[in-house]
C-alpha cells in the first residue's frame, strides 16, 4: 500500500522482471535476475510469475480459452489446450471458454485473467488492484480465490488502495517516496494449511 507516486508500481515491475533496478541486485529463487538480459527475463516471467491486473488485459478478439493459452503457446507447450481447460475449470469458467471478453462480466473477465496467470503454475502471483474495477460482491469472490491460492502455497503480492482488502493479508508493506515506510506482519498462516509446507 501507499499513496500515488510512492513507488508501488515500480516495485511491482521490478519484482515481475518487467523493469531492471538502476542499482542494487534482485534475487528471485536464488537467481540474480537483475543481471539477466531481456530474453532471460522474459523466460523467468513466463515460468515463475503470474500477473493479474485491474484492467484484466485480455485480448478482445480472442476467446477465454485462447487468452488463457497464450503463455503456454509462447512456451511451446504442446498440451496448451488441455492445460488451459484445466485452468478455466479451476476458476469455474469452463462454461464460458468460447466467449469473447466483451461477452463476459467484470468478475468473469478477472477469473479468466487469473486462469491465464496460473496456467504456467507460477511460484508468484503479482496482483495489481485485482478488485479495483469490480463491485463489492464480485471483488469478494476474487479475494476468496486469491486467499485459496495462498493457502495452497502460492506467494501472492498484491497492490491495493483498499484497507479492507489489505487487512486480509498476512503481511502489509507500506511505501512512501520510493521507500518502504513500514513492514507489518498481520497474521501468519499455519504451516499445515499450506500445500507446499511453509508460509511464504
Amino acid at each position: 500500500m501507499g499513496p500515488s507516486g510512492s513507488g508501488k508500481s515500480t516495485l511491482m515491475h521490478i519484482l515481475g522482471c518487467l523493469d531492471k533496478p538502476t542499482s542494487g541486485k534482485y534475487f528471485l529463487m536464488d537467481e540474480e535476475v537483475s543481471s539477466f538480459d531481456q530474453g532471460m527475463l522474459a523466460s523467468v516471467r513466463n515460468r515463475r510469475i503470474g500477473f493479474v491486473f485491474q484492467a484484466f488485459h485480455l485480448l478482445p478478439r480472442e476467446t477465454a480459452i485462447e487468452n488463457v493459452e497464450l503463455p503456454l503457446l509462447y512456451a511451446g507447450d504442446r498440451e496448451h489446450r488441455r492445460k488451459a481447460l484445466t485452468a478455466l475449470e479451476r476458476l469455474g469458467m469452463i462454461g464460458r471458454k468460447d466467449h469473447l471478453p466483451s461477452q463476459l462480466s467484470g468478475g468473469q473477465k478477472q477469473r479468466v485473467a487469473i486462469a491465464r496467470a496460473l496456467v504456467m503454475n507460477p511460484d508468484i502471483l503479482l496482483a495489481d488492484e485485482p478488485t479495483g474495477a469490480l463491485d463489492t460482491a464480485t471483488g469478494e469472490e476474487i479475494l476468496e480465490i486469491v486467499e485459496s491460492l495462498n493457502k495452497d502455497g502460492m506467494t501472492i503480492i498484491m497492490v491495493t488502495h483498499e484497507l479492507d482488502v489489505a487487512s486480509r493479508a498476512q503481511r502489509l508493506i507500506s511505501m512512501r517516496d520510493g521507500k518502504i515506510e513500514k513492514d507489518s506482519i498481520l497474521k501468519k498462516a499455519a504451516a499445515s494449511e499450506l500445500g507446499r509446507g511453509e508460509s511464504r
